[in-house]
């Protein structure tokens, strides 16, 4: 754990801005806050700040050091679940969508979305699943991970992979449920697939590092 201490000077700053001490700690400033000094612990196994002391009357927000720093929610990765479905009916081939959004937006990537609270990864997999395709999974497992960065799109995910069997007994061929967010669903060939530039960066690196959800 490390001492910080933070200088707190409403008076200096306008408006809401943020105020970054030597310590390179920011400070959010708000209406009528009084002048006073903030002192809190670092703890740098898990980057929390532990406020110990602030002056009355002086709400703040202290967040991790971090020159690109806009908002604790912006800088936390997210985390979400793509999913290989793979169809006795259609041997080798993985489904793909093309994307409406705005990350990847007209590119193709595989059905999936964000893990919602208490769900396992083969959970939030197959309910994705169901919601965009209307296709049920059998046998679903996990199959890999990736830590994925596109800076330009302010897009930082840590991807869960999953796979697994189209359930035939519920459907066997995939519908568009959400128009709204994808153009439509299509079966692809995993050794001849698509041009890279035209898959969206999840799925495009997860292939070019060799991943084979048939093997």
């Amino acid at each position: 754990m490390e001492s910080v201490t933070a200088d707190y000077h409403p008076q200096d700053l306008k408006t809401q801005d943020l105020q970054v001490n030597s310590s390179g700690d920011m400070i959010k400033a708000q209406p009528n806050a009084s002048v006073g000094v903030v002192s809190c612990t670092h703890d740098s196994v898990t980057m929390k700040h532990i406020v110990t002391s602030a002056p009355q009357n002086c709400p703040i927000m202290v967040t991790k050091n971090h020159a690109a720093c806009v908002s604790m929610q912006r800088e936390r990765p997210k985390v979400g679940v793509g999913v290989f479905v793979l169809s006795d009916c259609h041997p080798h081939c993985v489904l793909v969508g093309k994307r409406k959004s705005s990350s990847g937006e007209g590119k193709y990537g595989l059905p999936g979305g964000h893990q919602e609270f208490g769900e396992s990864w083969v959970e939030c997999g197959e309910r994705e699943v169901e919601e965009e395709t209307g296709l049920r999974m059998t046998g679903t497992r996990f199959s890999a991970v990736l830590n994925v960065v596109i800076p330009d799109e302010n897009y930082h995910y840590v991807e869960f992979f999953v796979q697994g069997h189209v359930d035939t007994q519920h459907g066997s061929e995939p519908i568009n449920v959400e128009p709204d967010k994808c153009d439509g669903w299509e079966w692809v060939d995993w050794d001849t697939f698509l041009p890279l530039d035209t898959v969206f960066e999840p799925l495009k690196v997860i292939r070019e590092q060799g991943f084979n959800p048939f093997q």
